[in-house]
């Protein structure tokens, strides 16, 4: 059993180690919680690793005090260091991944919700500024026609699947995109196809590397859409 619980610690370290972006710790004198996120969005989704009953704790704690557990980490780290439940068994927070002052947490910044559908589209990496300015401007020829969506849609400039999933994220069920495999994502929104990702599954098996990269590397996607769909949570839509 000690040696079930050791590799379990071990799972987790080493998990947390690659995915992390932002990670905040809680030690008390006999065990340590640790609180981490894939993405340095204003608002974003933690995780929670350690001890069960203590990161039970903690999780309770925030829940009953934000409503979930998608917080912007500043906030999760004020909170931290002042809630009385919090600081009358652990020390003071220690932030060891990340910055608390990172660009995207600039609150002087737009949130990706308030985005025009034509950035979110840059922002996650499938049209730059000059391509937008140009369909745009194609585009009034049929603006008292259509919408913008319908006009990108109806040329496949941009999948079905994924404009869909930006114009209509609230019909999706939150827990199953976000728990959602990256080759899942991107297959079910129309980026790459079944063939593409079992390519890319018979690479991974050759190079030990995780699925996305091989994917970057058979040029399926590019790294900035990549990035997009791995820390990129449905909360930020809404």
């Amino acid at each position: 059993m000690a040696r079930l619980y050791f590799l379990k610690y071990l799972l987790e370290y080493f998990y947390i180690r690659l995915v992390a972006v932002i990670k905040i710790s809680l030690c008390s004198s006999s065990s340590k919680v640790v609180l981490f996120t894939r993405s340095d969005f204003i608002s974003t989704k933690f995780s929670l690793s350690g001890p069960i009953c203590e990161s039970s704790y903690v999780e309770q704690v925030l829940i009953d005090s934000f409503g979930s557990l998608v917080i912007s980490p500043p906030d999760v780290f004020s909170f931290l260091e002042t809630n009385h439940q919090i600081t009358k068994y652990f020390d003071p927070p220690q932030l060891e991944v990340g910055s608390l002052q990172s660009a995207r947490l600039d609150r002087s910044e737009p949130l990706f919700r308030d985005l025009s559908l034509g950035q979110k589209l840059i922002k996650a990496g499938f049209l730059d500024q000059f391509s937008l300015d140009q369909y745009l401007s194609d585009y009034q020829a049929y603006a008292n026609k259509m919408k913008f969506g319908e006009y990108l849609k109806i040329n496949l400039i941009v999948s079905p699947a994924l404009l869909d999933f930006f114009l209509n994220s609230s019909k999706i069920p939150e827990s199953s995109f976000d728990d959602m495999k990256i080759g899942t994502k991107l297959l079910n929104f129309g980026i790459i196809t079944r063939v593409q990702l079992e390519e890319a599954l018979k690479l991974q098996l050759n190079t030990s590397n995780r699925i996305g990269s091989c994917m970057v590397e058979l040029g399926y996607l590019s790294q900035q859409q990549l990035d997009f769909f791995l820390y990129f949570q449905l909360s930020d839509l809404y």
